[in-house]
């Protein structure tokens, strides 16, 4: 597991309901991932890339080294990213112009794999919330010196 990029930043839409700004939030991030996916396989499998006209034709095998888990703590949002739709969030595509159907075309393609990921593990909380920290060295993304031993 390697993350090639991060980022953080209080919620856009924090005035809006949990489902709804995360909803809004997990669009936005796919859609940036997709970018990175497509830059990646074009680089490292040029042969197996599909190009933009058979991307709606065939379901392409997703290199395992460029596969894109998009992890999420909201119930909610999953579902209506799973699904496309959601009667509660059926005003999202209008107002905020994020599609919940591309999402889950993207989803059913296999190009994104949704997570429930519990709250505690979530990365960004420890920068945007009060919660605990550790969670960094818990999914390798930062060492505790303490705990390396150096080999003299």
């Amino acid at each position: 597991f390697l993350t090639i990029d991060f980022g953080s930043s209080g919620q856009r839409y924090a005035k809006l309901s949990a489902p709804e700004a995360e909803t809004v939030g997990a669009v936005h991030g796919m859609r940036v991932a997709i970018r990175y996916q497509d830059s990646w396989w074009m680089i490292c499998f040029p042969l197996s890339c599909p190009t933009e006209e058979q991307r709606g034709l065939i379901t392409p095998d997703v290199p395992p080294n460029i596969e894109i888990r998009q992890r999420e703590d909201n119930t909610a949002c999953i579902t209506a990213l799973q699904r496309g739709w959601s009667k509660k969030l059926s005003h999202i595509p209008i107002v905020y112009g994020v599609s919940l159907m591309w999402a889950a075309e993207r989803i059913r393609e296999s190009r994104v794999q949704m997570f429930k990921e519990a709250s505690l593990e979530m990365l960004a909380d420890p920068m945007t919330k009060l919660t605990d920290s550790n969670v960094f060295e818990r999914r390798g993304v930062l060492v505790n010196a303490e705990n390396v031993s150096m080999g003299v």
